[in-house]
């Protein structure tokens, strides 16, 4: 029994030690870990600056010169740059184009049944 209780102390006093002796390596090893969250941070931080510039709303009139299958497309603006981007933000210009007064009708249905019956009991 007394053998146990030894062994137990000097299992004990055994993580005890090995724990102070790698305190050191492991904050360096922790150290170095933040440094490379920093690191994938700062990259992170780039990445989004530059998917933010090639998002960046587009003004002026384009002409598209290519529509892929999945909805993206490639446009040229008036200086001969070619930019990709969502198909879906593109809106139709018509240049020249026309303003005219539209006229606008009203299609009643229940009104259509009554001017068939009168047309029905004329041919009679």
């Amino acid at each position: 029994m007394e053998k146990l209780a030894i062994y137990r102390e000097y299992k004990a006093y055994s993580a005890v030690n090995e724990l102070n002796i790698d305190a050191k390596l492991s904050g360096e090893k922790r150290l170095l870990q933040l440094y490379e969250l920093d690191e994938f941070r700062l990259q992170a931080y780039g990445s989004s600056r530059l998917y933010k510039e090639k998002t960046k709303r587009w003004s002026g009139p384009f002409t598209v010169t290519n529509v892929n299958k999945f909805g993206s497309v490639e446009v040229m603006t008036i200086n001969g740059e070619k930019v990709k981007g969502n198909g879906h933000r593109l809106k139709v210009y018509h240049k020249n184009l026309i303003v005219g007064v539209v006229e606008e009708v009203i299609v009643n249905p229940l009104l259509m049944e009554a001017d068939k019956a009168k047309v029905i009991k004329s041919n009679m």
